[in-house]
């Protein structure tokens, strides 16, 4: 089985994303990933949905960014005149999340120091105010852990079936108790791997490798493992006997 990681409780696949870069306190134009709906020949609800409506991602974060930022979306989807602009391809990449295979999405929103301008007339000015809504509404904004900051582990079962942390009772224990760590750690711990196997304890041999996460290597934790493994492992302990001995 393959473990995954994603934004959001449902992912479904594994999507590798580009990352964006930033110029001072402005957004890189460059983005690697392209939108999986050909604008060309995809109606206004494809090419405007966020996440893409084929992508098998969580949706929380694109559905907030689509909430939250109506305007600036409709405006750089082409809604309102069929041209889609260039800056809509970071909105789109922000919402299909972050893993810990490739880089986090939405680094270039956390980083920014732009404001948002009171009455956009240009491309750029609209740009700005998009980048703006998503970083505050949904990136550095949105609650404890914002949608776009999510990261839940994913396995696959058999088949296509795929189980995203949180479906299942010990699951969704470690999700509840862990999710400041599990964001903050997404990228930084190996241990989020074999908390992916929590997603679905009750297949095969997955409950003794999910049990594994919740103890310090033989020896205790190396110097150089960073506060993410012990932090990982003291948000584990209110879970452990969810884990052991529940049915899922």
């Amino acid at each position: 089985m393959n473990t995954r990681l994603f934004i959001g409780v449902g992912a479904f696949g594994f999507l590798a994303v580009g990352c964006t870069l930033i110029v001072g306190n402005k957004f890189s134009e460059t983005d690697d990933y392209k939108q999986n709906v050909d604008p060309a020949n995809a109606s206004i609800e494809e090419r405007c949905k966020l996440p893409p409506a084929n992508s098998k991602v969580d949706v929380a974060c694109g559905e907030c960014i689509a909430k939250n930022c109506a305007a600036e979306v409709d405006y750089a989807c082409g809604k309102l005149d069929k041209d889609v602009k260039d800056h809509f391809q970071r909105a789109v990449n922000c919402s299909t999340g972050f893993n810990r295979a490739s880089n986090y999405s939405c680094s270039s929103y956390e980083k920014s120091t732009a404001q948002k301008i009171g009455a956009p007339a240009t491309e750029s000015e609209h740009a700005q105010n998009l980048d703006v809504c998503v970083r505050d509404s949904c990136v550095k904004g949105g609650g404890t852990v914002p949608p776009c900051r999510q990261c839940i582990p994913s396995i696959s079962g058999t088949g296509s079936d795929t189980y995203a942390l949180g479906s299942g009772e010990c699951g969704k224990c470690i999700a509840d108790a862990c999710k400041l760590e599990l964001a903050d750690c997404c990228q930084e711990s190996d241990r989020v791997d074999q908390i992916a196997y929590c997603a679905a304890p009750q297949l095969g041999s997955n409950r003794s490798k999910c049990l594994q996460a919740f103890d310090a290597p033989e020896g205790g934790l190396k110097p150089d493992a960073g506060a993410c493994e012990g932090r990982i492992i003291n948000c584990l302990t209110t879970c452990r006997t969810t884990c052991t001995s529940g049915p899922n």
